[in-house]
């Protein structure tokens, strides 16, 4: 990750990001955010929005600006009201879903784009126009956690690992104090047993014991294949981290043996 200082508030680009970006795009991004720093310092603890430019397009108005984050704390979004501001008035809105963009750190500023699809025939020109979030230029927050898997073997292959993280980095937010389940593969071994890998995602501040899973297996049909319920005493996960597991389900208790899950649904409940 990037994260160059400029003016207290830090230029921050996520991974993602670095590889679509010019080095001159860069650059000026970064000059752009020095100014926006100089011209509106922001309080502390303040988080807003800094529109770098907006033209016309063909579905729009299309808008690139930077959410600042003065507090102490990282912050992300998912779904959001925005609105464009023209002489203090609204003069459209649209919920825009910011997932993507991920984490902005503390003191930090990271840049992204949007297109409004509405208000392109209520706004003569675009002088002027502003950008904020709905409510009074009120913003929410996501209550939301990162977390790192705990246990991907440091030998497993790149594809393997790499598979398992876009798989992990595919899921919604995992919200604070919540506890999710996913079914990342489901297949047969060597004895026609079925494994059931499950990324388990602990968002409280301490460590969870699943002590009994309630587990439906569908298969490419959505037929199902296997209900019941998995029991363990070492199904643990530490305070904000996710973890992987195999539940395994012997062979003598599956009524179909040669189901097909080149696509599957595993519910949990």
């Amino acid at each position: 990750m990037e994260n160059i200082k400029e003016n207290l508030i830090s230029f921050y680009l996520p991974e993602a990001k670095k590889t679509t970006l010019s080095l001159f795009r860069l650059n000026l991004l970064k000059d752009e955010l020095k100014k926006i720093n100089e011209k509106v310092p922001m309080a502390e603890g303040d988080v807003d929005l800094q529109l770098l430019y907006a033209v016309y397009c063909d579905q729009g108005i299309e808008v690139e600006f930077y959410i600042r984050n003065n507090s102490r704390k990282t912050v992300n979004f998912e779904i959001i009201p925005l609105v464009l501001i023209k002489n203090d008035i609204v003069v459209t809105g649209q919920l825009v879903d910011l997932k993507e963009i991920g984490d902005v750190p503390p003191k930090s500023a990271v840049p992204c784009s949007v297109v409004f699809t509405t208000g392109k025939d209520l706004v003569e020109d675009l002088t002027n126009i502003k950008i904020g979030f709905s409510l009074g230029n009120q913003y929410e927050m996501s209550n939301t956690r990162t977390v790192d898997i705990e246990n991907i073997p440091k030998n497993l292959k790149y594809k393997y690992r790499k598979s398992i993280e876009s798989f992990a980095s595919s899921l919604n937010r995992l919200r604070k104090n919540t506890v999710d389940f996913n079914a990342y593969n489901v297949s047969y071994d060597g004895n026609e047993n079925l494994n059931v890998t499950v990324l388990v995602r602990n968002g409280y501040d301490s460590e969870i014991e699943i002590q009994s899973l309630p587990i439906n297996v569908f298969n490419k049909d959505d037929i199902l294949v296997y209900h019941g319920v998995f029991n363990s005493s070492d199904m643990k996960v530490k305070a904000n981290s996710a973890k992987l597991f195999i539940i395994e389900v012997n062979s003598e208790l599956l009524p179909i043996k040669d189901a097909d899950f080149s696509k599957f649904r595993v519910d949990f409940n």
